[in-house]
């Protein structure tokens, strides 16, 4: 895979997903939501979805959904197996803070509601997206 392509992985529950980058502002539920981090106000925030639980690209600084899951994140509960372990267990769950900084919850998230800025993912990109994003990358890059 380019190596301009990075994974933005998943965040099980009450937490975002996103594997590292640095991308500028732009998601699920866990069986107990008290511990892990999070404020039980924050927490109660979540609808539990689990669409920030799955795996994500980021393409310079555009995040993209893919349709693979955490391995963590049940599809029929939608909440996270290892909820109160999850940093130990999958160390790209990012909190939500760090979720929110890397634009790695849907746009109808309560936890970016209202966000000025705010720059949420693409949920279902149209096919040859992949490659426009990564043509206009190698153009930028390219010296003129």
């Amino acid at each position: 895979m380019d190596e301009r392509v990075r994974g933005a992985d998943t965040a099980p529950a009450a937490e975002p997903a996103g594997e590292g980058s640095d991308a500028s502002p732009r998601s699920s539920a866990g069986p107990a939501h008290s511990s892990g981090g999070e404020s039980p106000d924050r927490e109660a925030l979540c609808r539990r979805c689990g669409r920030c639980c799955f795996h994500k690209l980021l393409v310079g600084d555009i995040v993209i959904y893919t349709d693979t899951p955490c391995h963590y994140l049940d599809l029929d509960s939608r909440l996270c197996r290892v909820y109160e372990r999850r940093h130990e267990v999958n160390p790209d769950c990012l909190s939500v803070e760090d979720g929110i900084a890397r634009g790695v919850f849907p746009a109808d998230c309560p936890y970016v509601g209202g966000l000025a800025g705010y720059r949420a993912p693409i949920e279902n990109p149209e096919p040859g997206l992949l490659e426009r994003l990564l043509a206009e990358l190698e153009a930028e890059e390219t010296p003129t």
